[in-house]
């Protein structure tokens, strides 16, 4: 298979795993924005961000190593290599999660008073953590693999027993108990149907070099990753030290919803990254240029329309979710939704440098932005609440995007992104006039409000076609998804063969 069509067939399925995941927690945290108060909602986001933190450290960096090595070993036949890597890998996991769990155990009375948690949520979050790190373990073997479709197909079936599990303890009255416990046995599930021996067990000889993939891999990664986890988890524990739960949920929800747009660019990442890996098997700089530009040019395609939706639409995009005693947190939509297209532009830029083998430059960039992210959101979040901690995000992940640039562009000289860029801002202008009319003027009803939505967006896309955004290989990539979809093959390629002839 070619290289450009293995991206596009990750990106198909990763794709899908997105629309479900994202489908799936938006129905799981709806029932929850229905049905419990904004302190609840705070406590069990707290504890599911801190599991998600904490399982993240757990793995010291060693996930890197796999998504990053598993490739080249596969590209290379090297199979003994693989299993090593991932028996190694599984033994660092265990002991770090172990050492946790205990942490959290002996210090839990102290963990109630600082973080405002009941304590049995203190019990339930250490047992998550393992359980997590677990699956998670299993799914960056996969990853490694590409096997796209058998993580796509276990996270389906986990989240609808998640959701079926969060609306039955619902019903029983459990509290914020019961979707702290559905996501509990929702990754129990999800890591048992991802088990497969053959990842442990193998004849050939193996020869890997412990010491370099540590010191090389696996450290730049894991202080890397504790600055992503500040970026992706801290805001609910800064808040929650500085303020209180009841804010923590304002945050949480609007945080929630405008992470979808960085999602969406971490998803076309993920579907590039292994393939990058795999390329620098063989050096191939001008096809790894190529694939990066394109996976960076659809992301700001994809992304800048929903920003503006999320932000003029913030409104009625709460009230739809939840309650209206969240409304309180429309104000943090327009910092965050901007953030959430520099954060996932940066994704893209930083795991492109680590599949470069730029660890170490990953590495300082993570680090000086979370540092400052750090600094900032204490300091605003104490002198302006939640809306301190949006400025602060902001502030951080452009810093992030823009270090990420600098050093892509050195590595990269290929690599261009302002001049698509302006092409999308200038041509989403009539989207971003129509849907802030239709929020201006009350007395349109909701069928004009939708009617002037779908205008604007025909508009942002015929505008491009006008700038001359679009090119040949779209054409490629969209004949390349038609043919997966035989419901609508037959007419989108009829469609594409008409639109081919005028770019």
């Amino acid at each position: 298979m070619k290289v450009e069509k293995k991206v596009f067939s990750n990106t198909v399925y990763l794709l899908m795993d997105w629309l479900v995941t994202s489908a799936f927690s938006f129905l799981f945290w709806f029932i929850i924005g229905k049905t419990l108060l904004p302190e609840f909602f705070g406590i069990i986001s707290t504890s599911i961000n801190t599991a998600i933190l904490l399982s993240g450290i757990s793995f010291f960096g060693f996930h890197g190593a796999l998504i990053k090595l598993i490739p080249e070993f596969v590209k290379k036949r090297q199979v003994g290599n693989i299993v090593e890597l991932n028996k190694f890998t599984l033994k660092i996991i265990l002991l770090s999660n172990l050492i946790i769990a205990i942490f959290l155990l002996v210090f839990s009375q102290a963990i109630t008073v600082l973080v405002k948690l009941p304590l049995k949520v203190v019990y339930l979050t250490a047992v998550l953590i393992v359980i997590m790190s677990l699956a998670n373990f299993l799914s960056y073997i996969l990853y490694g693999f590409q096997n796209m479709k058998k993580l796509f197909l276990t996270n389906l079936i986990g989240r609808i027993f998640n959701i079926t599990a969060v609306a039955v303890f619902s019903f029983l009255g459990f509290s914020y108990f019961g979707p702290i416990l559905a996501v509990l046995f929702t990754f129990f599930i999800i890591g048992l149907l991802r088990i497969n021996m053959s990842y442990f067990h193998n004849n050939d000889l193996s020869n890997i070099n412990k010491q370099i993939i540590f010191y090389d891999l696996a450290l730049p990664l894991f202080f890397s990753s504790l600055a992503v986890l500040v970026f992706s988890s801290s805001h609910f524990l800064i808040i929650s030290l500085l303020q209180n739960q009841e804010i923590t949920g304002f945050f949480a929800i609007a945080f929630l919803l405008t992470s979808s747009i960085a999602m969406i660019q971490q998803v076309l990442a993920g579907a590039l990254f292994p393939v990058t890996s795999e390329l620098n098997v063989g050096k191939n700089i001008r096809m790894q240029s190529y694939l990066i530009n394109l996976i960076a040019r659809y992301s700001l395609f994809l992304v800048f329309p929903l920003a503006m939706i999320l932000i003029f639409l913030s409104k009625p995009i709460i009230l739809f979710f939840s309650q209206p005693q969240y409304l309180a947190s429309t104000i943090l939509f327009p910092p965050l939704s901007i953030a959430a297209i520099f954060f996932g532009l940066a994704n893209i830029m930083l795991s492109s440098l680590y599949a470069l083998g730029k660890t170490k430059i990953n590495m300082i960039i993570w680090i000086m932005s979370a540092v400052f992210y750090a600094i900032s959101s204490f300091l605003l979040t104490y002198y302006f609440s939640a809306i301190g901690t949006a400025l602060a995000y902001l502030l951080s992940t452009f810093l992030l995007a823009a270090l990420s640039y600098f050093y892509l562009k050195k590595s990269l000289k290929e690599f261009r992104i302002f001049n698509n860029l302006v092409k999308i801002i200038a041509s989403s202008l009539v989207l971003i006039l129509l849907v802030n009319l239709s929020t201006r003027l009350e007395v349109f009803p909701f069928m004009v409000k939708i009617l002037l939505l779908l205008i604007g967006l025909a508009a942002y896309f015929l505008l491009l076609f006008v700038f001359k955004f679009y090119r040949k290989e779209d054409i490629r990539v969209l004949s390349y998804i038609a043919r997966r979809l035989p419901l609508v093959n037959k007419l989108a390629s009829a469609f594409l063969h008409f639109i081919s002839k005028y770019i």
